[in-house]
Parts: C-alpha cells; sequence; structure tokens
C-alpha cells in the first residue's frame, strides 16, 4: 500500500504539473523520415511508430521522474537533458512546453510483465494532447533503456536551442538477459556500451596470497572503472577467477603444495584437499564484496585434460571436471557464509567440452548457478558453423541460463580489421536458435579496434529479428556520420561475405598453428595443403569455408569490387581493411593453383612459369595486405604494437614462400607492389610492368589473346594477353601486369579467374573518324591523314580514346585483303594504305564483298604498319558481320 501511496502521489504531482501545458503543435512525420529518423536507433525496438513530432526549445522541456533515489534513473534524466543540449542539473521549467515522465509501474506497465526479461523492457506512449511522452517500465534498468531510446532520437534533432521530439509509441525488450563483452578496454567503455543498452562486462580479477597465507582478490589495478561508473549506466560489473589451472602465478602452490596435483600436469590442482574450498573461497568472498557486484564468474581448467589431472587415491574416483565443478560450488557456499548471497557463474572451456554433459548433470541440482559457454576451439572460431554445445544447449532448453562467449573479431590473435555484419547475425540467431540466455563477446584486442561488429552484436543480442545484415549496415553509417550511409551498406554486403570466408578459414592465424596449417610453405611443398572447405581437425587454414572454385573466384571479383567501393568512399580506415581482405584472397586463389603444380615438392619445367606467376600474386597479395593493416591501424589511431604479430606473421610468410619458389627454380625476381581495384581507364595510365588487378570485367571479343571491357563501362576497353579459354560475354577477373605493343596497351593476364555473373555489354554505336580517339594516359593516339587549309597532313586523331570497348559501326566495303576489309561510313577516314575507311580486322571469316552495305559489330583496337598505329576494327564471330544490301 505504501508503494502504491507513493506511486499515485507522484502521478498526481506529474498531472498538475502537466496541466499547465496547453496542446502542443504536432507536425507530421512521412514514412521517409521516420524511416530516416529510426536508423538513430541501436538496438531498433522491437515495435515503433511515428504520430508526429513537436519542435520546442529544450529549456522549456520537463522531465519527470520517480520520486526514489536510484543511481541509474538519476543518470538517465542527466542524460536526457545532456542530449537535448541543456545542464545536467538544470531545474524543470516552471511553465513547461513539453514533458518526458518516467514511471516505473502502473496500468501503462501491465503488457510489459509477460514479455521476456521483462526486467528490462519497456513502453514509450504519447501522452494525451500530445503534450509530452510517457516511459514506462517494471524496474530503473527498464527506464534507462526507454530514456535511451528517446536520447537516441533527440540528440540529431537539436539545433541550436531547438529541438525536435517525436511522439512515438513503442513497446520494446531484449532477447539476451545479459549483453556484454570481457577483456581488454572494456572497463573503459562502460558508457559507449550503455549506449548500445549492452549491460554486463567481466574481467580477470587479480588474485594474490598475504603473508599469512590468506587468499585475496580484487580488480586490476587501473579496472576500477567498471564498477565506478558501469554501474550508473545499467552495467553490472563482474570479476572472474582465471582458469583453474592458471594460478601458479598467485603462489598458491608455496602457500599450499599440498593442492598440487599427484602424478599430474603442473598446474592441476588437488581437489580432495580441502583447502582447495578454502583457496577459491577467500577469492569468491573478495569479488562479492567488491562495489554493485552480484555474481562471481569461475573459469575452468583450459590447458590441461582431464586425464592429466590429481591422480590421488581420492581424485582418481571422480572425473576431474565433474570435481572441478563440485569444487567450485563448494567455495561458493563457503563464500556465502561469510559475503552474504550472491550468484555463481561457471566458465567451461576446449578441456571440458568432452564432460560437458556431466558437469550440466552435477550443477542441475543448483537452480541459480550460471554456465558460459567457452570454447576457443568451437567459440573463438569465425568459421560458418554452429558453436553451442549440444549438451549445453539441453541445459538452456530446460529454462536455465547458458551464455556464449563468441569472439567478435575475427582472431584472438594475430589482429585484422575485421567489418562484417552477416557473421555477427549469423552467430546471433545461432544464440536465439538454441535458447541462449547471455552473450560475452570478446572483440580483442579492444573495442575500440571492432566498434562495427561489437555495435552489431549489441544490435542483435537485443533483436534479433529486427535489422538485415545491410539495414544495420545503414544505420550504423548513419550513426557515424559517414557521408554516403548506401555506398557503406554496398560495401559491407561486397565484402563482408568474403572477408568472413578469409577469416572463417583462419587465415592467416591458422600459418601459426604448426602441424596444422602453417607454414604454408611447408605444406606446399610437402603437398599437405588440403582439399577446398576441408577442416584439418578443428582448424579449417587455409581455406576450410571455401566449399568451391567458383565460390573462390566469386570471392576475388567481390573483393576487387569491394575496394573499389572502398576507393569512392573515401574513407581511409575502410579502403585499407578493403586492401587487406583483397590482398588475402587474392593470394589464396594464387596458393590453390599452386597446389596443383607443386607435386613430389617439384614443378615440372614445363610450369614453372606458370608457378613463378602464383608465387608472384601470392607474395604482393600478402605484401599488400601487410602494408594495409599498417596504414589501417594509423589510420583509426590505433596502435601498431598490438598488431606486431599480424605483420611479421607475414613477413614471414613472405620471406618463407619466396625462399621456396627460388627452391623449385620459380623465382620471384624483384620487388612488386598490386594496384588492387583498378578500373581499366586507370590500367591504361600505369606504367609497363605495373601489376593490376582487374575485378568485374567481361570479354568482349576473342582473338589473339582477347579483349575485356568492364561491366556496365563504355569508357573504353582493353587488350587482354592470355591463353587462356575464354568465351564472348563471359565475366572474369584478372591480374596481370601492363605493358604496350605496337602502341596498343595490354595487360598480360598471370591469372584469368572466371566469376559467376549475368553480366554483358552490348555493343556502343560509333562513328568512324571517332573510332581509337587521341591519347589517354599512356595510350598514344592513333594516327591518321587529314585534309587541311595546306593538304593533307599526318596527325594523331582527336577525341575520347575507346580502344578496346566493343562497338558497332554501319557503311559500305571499299576494299577487301587477304584478312581484312575496308568499311566506310562517310567519314573518309584515311590511314595512308590508298584505300579510304576503317580496316576490319576479320582472320579467316568470310568477308562481304566490295560494294555491299554492312553493319560490323567488334572491338575498336588498331594495327601497326608504317611506322605508326591506325585505327581498326577486330571481328572474331561470322554473326558480327552482317551484310544489310549487296
Amino acid at each position: 500500500m505504501r508503494r502504491f501511496n507513493s506511486f499515485a502521489l507522484f502521478i498526481a504531482l506529474v498531472c498538475i504539473c502537466m496541466s499547465s501545458i496547453a496542446d502542443v503543435q504536432v507536425l507530421p512525420v512521412v514514412s521517409d523520415e521516420a524511416l530516416w529518423w529510426s536508423r538513430y536507433l541501436v538496438p531498433l525496438p522491437r515495435t515503433v511508430s511515428f504520430s508526429g513530432k513537436t519542435r520546442v526549445n529544450a529549456a522549456s522541456v520537463a522531465i519527470f521522474a520517480p520520486g526514489q533515489s536510484d543511481i541509474v534513473i538519476d543518470q538517465a534524466v542527466r542524460e536526457l537533458r545532456e542530449a537535448m543540449g541543456v545542464p545536467a542539473d538544470a531545474p524543470n521549467p516552471a511553465y513547461p512546453a513539453f514533458a518526458i515522465t518516467l514511471q516505473i509501474g502502473g496500468p501503462e506497465s501491465a503488457p510489459l510483465t509477460t514479455l521476456k526479461n521483462a526486467d528490462q523492457a519497456y513502453r514509450i506512449l504519447p501522452e494525451p494532447g500530445n503534450s509530452g511522452v510517457r516511459v514506462v517500465a517494471l524496474s530503473a534498468r527498464g527506464l534507462y533503456y526507454g530514456a535511451k531510446t528517446l536520447q537516441q532520437l533527440i540528440k540529431p534533432r537539436v539545433v541550436g536551442d531547438t529541438i525536435e521530439i517525436p511522439l512515438i509509441t513503442v513497446t520494446d525488450w531484449p532477447e539476451f538477459r545479459d549483453r556484454g563483452v570481457w577483456g581488454n578496454d572494456s572497463f573503459a567503455r562502460t558508457r559507449w556500451m550503455a549506449d548500445r543498452k549492452m549491460n554486463y562486462i567481466e574481467q580477470i580479477a587479480a588474485r594474490w596470497f598475504d603473508s599469512n597465507c590468506v587468499g585475496h582478490a580484487s580488480a586490476k589495478s587501473g579496472y576500477e572503472r567498471m564498477y565506478t561508473e558501469g554501474p550508473y549506466y545499467g552495467v553490472e560489473p563482474c570479476h572472474a577467477i582465471l582458469h583453474m589451472d592458471q594460478h601458479a602465478g598467485t603462489g598458491v602452490f608455496s602457500c599450499y603444495p599440498n593442492l598440487i596435483g599427484v602424478n599430474a600436469t603442473y598446474g592441476a590442482w588437488c581437489y580432495s584437499q580441502p583447502d582447495a574450498v578454502n583457496v577459491l573461497a577467500w577469492w569468491i568472498s573478495d569479488l562479492k564484496n567488491l562495489p554493485y557486484s552480484q555474481d562471481v564468474d569461475v573459469w575452468m581448467t583450459e590447458s590441461i585434460p582431464a586425464s592429466e589431472g590429481c591422480k590421488c587415491a581420492q581424485c582418481k574416483l571422480v572425473n576431474r571436471n565433474v570435481l572441478e565443478a563440485r569444487t567450485i560450488v563448494a567455495a561458493w557456499k563457503k563464500a556465502m557464509q561469510s559475503a552474504g548471497p550472491m550468484g555463481l557463474r561457471i566458465l567451461t572451456s576446449e578441456k571440458t567440452r568432452a564432460d560437458n554433459a556431466k558437469i550440466v548433470q552435477e550443477l542441475e541440482s543448483e537452480p541459480t548457478v550460471k554456465i558460459w559457454h567457452y570454447d576457443s576451439l568451437l567459440t573463438y572460431m569465425v568459421s560458418e558453423k554452429e558453436i553451442v554445445d549440444s549438451a549445453l544447449a539441453q541445459w538452456a532448453a530446460s529454462g536455465r541460463y547458458l551464455g556464449e562467449v563468441p569472439l567478435l573479431s575475427a582472431f584472438s590473435t594475430c589482429f585484422q580489421p575485421w567489418t562484417c555484419p552477416q557473421y555477427v547475425h549469423y552467430r546471433m540467431q545461432e544464440f536465439k536458435s538454441k535458447g541462449v540466455s547471455g552473450l560475452l563477446g570478446y572483440p580483442t584486442p579492444g573495442i575500440a579496434y571492432n566498434r562495427f561488429n561489437t555495435e552489431a552484436a549489441a544490435e542483435w543480442s537485443w533483436n534479433p529479428d529486427g535489422r538485415t545484415p545491410r539495414e544495420f549496415a545503414l544505420s550504423w553509417a548513419v550513426r557515424e556520420g559517414l557521408p554516403n550511409p548506401e555506398l557503406f551498406a554496398d560495401w559491407c554486403e561486397v565484402m563482408g561475405p568474403v572477408s568472413w570466408d578469409v577469416y572463417g578459414s583462419e587465415y592467416p592465424r591458422g600459418i601459426l598453428r604448426n602441424g596444422k596449417c602453417g607454414p604454408i610453405a611447408t605444406a606446399l611443398k610437402n603437398g599437405t595443403l588440403p582439399a577446398l572447405g576441408v577442416s584439418v581437425g578443428y582448424f579449417p587454414a587455409p581455406w576450410g569455408d571455401i566449399k568451391t572454385v567458383t565460390q573462390f573466384n566469386d570471392d576475388v571479383a567481390a573483393a576487387t569490387k569491394g575496394v573499389e567501393i572502398a576507393r569512392r568512399m573515401g574513407i581511409p580506415e575502410f579502403y585499407y581493411e578493403s586492401l587487406v581482405v583483397h590482398g588475402y584472397i587474392t593470394a589464396l586463389r594464387a596458393l590453390y593453383e599452386l597446389k596443383s603444380l607443386v607435386v613430389n615438392g617439384q614443378v615440372a619445367p614445363a610450369n614453372r612459369a606458370a608457378a613463378a606467376n602464383y608465387f608472384y600474386i601470392y607474395v604482393s597479395g600478402l605484401r599488400q595486405a601487410r602494408d594495409a593493416i599498417q596504414k589501417w591501424v594509423d589510420a583509426i589511431g590505433g596502435s601498431q604494437s598490438l598488431f606486431a604479430t599480424s605483420v611479421s606473421v607475414l613477413n614471414d610468410e613472405i620471406s618463407q614462400m619466396t625462399q621456396l619458389a627460388s627452391e623449385l627454380g620459380c623465382p620471384i625476381s624483384s620487388e612488386f607492389t598490386l594496384v588492387p581495384a583498378i578500373t581499366i581507364p586507370e590500367a591504361k595510365q600505369s606504367p609497363d610492368g605495373t601489376f593490376v588487378s582487374l575485378g568485374s570485367v567481361v570479354v568482349t571479343a576473342k582473338t589473339n589473346g582477347c579483349y575485356i571491357q568492364e561491366a556496365g563501362n563504355i569508357a573504353c576497353g582493353l587488350k587482354l594477353q592470355t591463353s587462356a579459354a575464354l568465351t564472348l560475354n563471359q565475366p572474369v577477373s584478372v591480374l596481370g601486369r601492363m605493358g604496350t605493343s605496337g602502341d596498343e596497351r595490354y595487360v598480360e593476364a598471370l591469372m584469368v579467374i572466371p566469376r559467376t555473373s549475368s553480366d554483358k555489354v552490348k555493343p556502343v554505336a560509333i562513328k568512324g573518324r571517332d573510332l581509337g580517339g587521341g591519347a589517354f594516359g599512356l595510350q598514344p593516339a592513333i594516327w591518321e591523314y587529314r585534309q587541311t587549309r595546306s593538304g593533307r597532313v599526318l596527325a594523331p586523331a582527336q577525341g575520347l580514346n575507346n580502344l578496346g570497348l566493343r562497338v558497332r559501326m554501319a557503311g559500305r566495303v571499299t576494299s577487301q585483303g587477304s584478312t581484312y576489309f575496308y568499311v566506310d561510313d562517310g567519314s573518309g577516314c584515311d590511314d595512308g594504305s590508298g584505300v579510304r575507311g576503317v580496316r576490319v580486322i576479320c582472320g579467316s571469316l568470310t568477308k562481304p564483298s566490295v560494294g555491299s552495305f554492312v553493319v560490323v559489330t567488334g572491338v575498336s583496337s588498331s594495327y601497326y604498319e608504317r611506322g605508326h598505329a591506325w585505327r581498326a576494327l577486330v571481328v572474331t564471330l561470322p554473326q558480327d558481320i552482317r551484310v544489310v544490301q549487296q
């Protein structure tokens, strides 16, 4: 009754204050504006609708909060005022123009009681007469999240002293009870996390023994912010006791040598000794006594198999992992005798995997114990496969708490830049389907280096069925203030799956796993590289997530396209990230070709030229990735020292593969740099010898070599020197060196990769005098004779250079040669041969008779005679010579 009276008094006071508010002017919010506005929300609420908006002076907005003292509610009020641009301690205006009311309980909260994680759910409702909005929740944390939603909508609509406040109706609740991260810089990121409605943080505690061998534990020095700041933002701090086999450095075995496992790997405890419970209880008790501590997490043994645990007479009677879990529970219960009630979390490991079902059975009688599922060989892989342990999934299905500990970065070491909404969405969908209650992500080496993926985890751990990966990327770009959010979303759609294939295949991290994937040079020489899509045990390197050659080829093309999109975005961090991924997938594709050429530790003499090209591409791709990683770190203001291992791994790999190439008679002769995602016009401006990557190109003619043109780009084409069996309109990606022959630029293909696409090139209608064109970059102009006032002169052609472009022209046949004929469309082209018109090079195709009128489709090219390059049209198919009139 006392609570009811307090609530009634609060509502009465609010009603009195709001009675002075006149009906505000409601401005419309059309659907496009509502969509744009909602992109500032993270996570996207379960239901949200806009009925209008109001525009008021920020100082005229009153905020009414429940009277009880609560640090989270107080913080919600401060942040609302901060969002409006008014002082945090500003009093409510005497005559408000608009009111925001924060309310716990009441009849409006009744629909929340049946929702999942109802204590964090909230509603937002417009007040009668649109005089304000009311945020309703069942708890302070729910109010905080409702206020956070309002903050996110108000902040982008503040102009000077004027703000726009949406009149919205929202019902919202989180899918996972706990949404957090552990380790690294998370202790200093509590406000950042709270702004995305994350609510849990975990750090490994410091443990030690005093001179009397009494155990103590506390937060590590400098990490205190997780409990001095986090709770104000609704972020629960939890301290973890490190894996049970990793405490030797604390002095535990010096103080208690009886805890050293008998005939066991050093680090294993003898859990039959009462001191095992006593020591753990000391640590747990100290951690519970830290401010705002609710739970303590104890991590089970990570590095010592159960078979190598203590073998004393008592311990060997019970499964080591079961005995360890039993000891942890006993220590927790003992700690509560002195420290009072607290929660217990237990974190599994790869060394408990075989016994997880037994651990679950052991813990069934402890209804409040929560389990975190960690397993470095599963949860710390980003391969596209499910990671939730089957025994633990059954535990979750029974209604018990199960949390998952996934990577939110590419690797736990050998760090890489990684922006991949597809991976995070996939993982959160899996967790939802398995009934997971908690997320404990690992964004290593820190949130600052993985802010996109971490925010994506916040998004989908709250609302896994809201935004698609593209929609999330678009909304993230809006919140970050990127100049072209749609282009960023395009980039994520193109580059995300490629990077997931690369990092899901544990490349280049797997190079560090001796006896598994790496070193690559050793595996290549010994013939032990696996087939595509095959993992070696748990390890998918170097291409376990790349199942087919078609997928491989499409990844190369997509990576090239991704670099091109990133260049257009003009944001360095995403451009350099694109170069990293492009370098890796290019290198891997070359490695796949080398796999078939290196046989029994040798390369056949006939294959050495091709193998040298692939070694060249592999090493060049890694050089590109190595250099781009360092530039990416600088672009985001990061620490190069954190990425020293990544750079070192690539340097070693470059050195080893360069040496192997020489040993196999395929030496890499010089330093080189791959120029990725270059367009054909840019390629024509690149010096001879430049190594270029052309992504989305289409074969436009097949002759001595062939011609290629960019899909959807009618600027120009390029001659391609290759022996590959290609067909007209075949989509390909090309890696090769630029060159010049007879004044015509070409690319010498080192690798031609078919790709899956419906791209086709339509010919462009052109006049004879425009064929070829003037100089462009390093591409010289076509030569021609022109009539001037002073007579017939030899001069370079003018106009746009279109060599390599698929074109169509019509005219009358004026002459025939053995492998060509001339067509004049009235332009009167003069190449000094004595025949008017354009030379049509047709090889052995049937030539139309002189005087006939024809329509010819081919490629704008040139032929070299009399010391100059002259315009020509190359035709390769009989149907491309159509006689209209004899």
